[in-house]
């Protein structure tokens, strides 16, 4: 389930099938797309295709299209070339959601996720990357996989899958939650001198606040070492590399105010020594005949106040 442009939109799934309430015919896989509009309240069926029955799979969006990967079936047509079998489904399919025709498989290139079911998805906040992490693969007996992955989808296709390395990496699991979130670095350090000295020093050089962007994952469930809820809450920082997510912001934000943000660590801690230096050589000197000669010229000007 997604939201775009304030309506949500609900694909695939199982639903009961009303003439066999046992066995394994109970339950069939679903091919319709539902868009909710919370203004009408009212659901409206979109058009879609009866070969894209599929449950398990991870959906997300990107302006105005959607996106579906991997999935799984109950059962699958023997015409169908993406999964002969129940298997683990492989394609990338969209959706415009403007123009509601139907899904189109989108070519991919690179090295895909091999979490095909129940793997979560998210879309990185200021870009056209989508981020894929976790899953399982059931093509001979179920094993979940840590594994993340990145798909830009902001170009022309063929897209190119990319493996990311983001150090340690939580559990491997499936059917969890992740979420992609947009933040002001300064907020987490509200009431620390460091981020307030940060704050101005953007401010004066007339510098907007650079956001810190980080992707939330929760929960879920694991096969080995023995079948497992989890619990944790894992923060996947933002991926680094020489094409990567560092690469693209020195493009948009500007080299200098790139560079900047990674100085200004340093530069608050140089300013906060020199200002301890400063109100230490104040109050050694405060009283003495020099200091308030000083002061007293200062004092003398008219534009002063006090």
């Amino acid at each position: 389930m997604v939201a775009v442009d304030g309506k949500v939109y609900l694909f695939g799934g199982t639903t009961s099938n009303l003439k066999s309430t046992v066995g394994p015919d109970h339950l069939r896989d679903s091919a319709e797309l539902w868009r909710f509009d919370p203004d009408a309240s009212s659901w409206s069926l979109l058009p879609s295709s009866p070969h894209m029955a599929r449950h398990a799979a991870a959906l997300s969006a990107h302006r105005k299209q959607l996106w579906l990967f991997g999935g799984a079936r109950m059962s699958a047509p023997k015409d169908d070339e993406e999964a002969a079998t129940t298997a683990s489904l492989h394609h990338l399919w969209s959706y415009d959601v403007d123009v509601p025709r139907g899904w189109i498989r989108v070519l991919a290139t690179g090295s895909p996720p091999k979490g095909l079911q129940y793997s979560a998805v998210a879309l990185f906040p200021g870009t056209s990357k989508l981020i894929f992490t976790g899953g399982a693969v059931c093509n001979s007996g179920c094993k979940t996989v840590d594994d993340t992955h990145s798909l830009d989808v902001g170009g022309s296709a063929p897209f190119v899958w990319r493996r990311l390395s983001l150090g340690p990496r939580p559990a491997s699991r499936y059917r969890h939650t992740l979420v992609a979130m947009e933040e002001d670095a300064d907020d987490k350090d509200e009431g620390s001198i460091m981020a307030i000295l940060a704050g101005w020093l953007r401010f004066v050089l007339c510098f907007e606040d650079i956001p810190m962007r980080s992707v939330y994952l929760f929960g879920g469930e694991s096969y080995h070492p023995s079948y497992t809820y989890q619990n944790d809450v894992a923060v996947l920082w933002r991926p680094q590399g020489k094409h990567g997510d560092d690469q693209d912001r020195r493009q948009k934000e500007g080299v200098l105010s790139y560079y900047l943000d990674l100085l200004l660590p340093y530069l608050t801690g140089v300013g906060l020594v020199l200002g301890v230096a400063c109100w230490k050589w104040r109050t050694r000197y405060r009283g003495t005949g020099r200091s308030q000669a000083h002061r007293g010229n200062v004092l003398k000007g008219p534009s002063v106040t006090t």
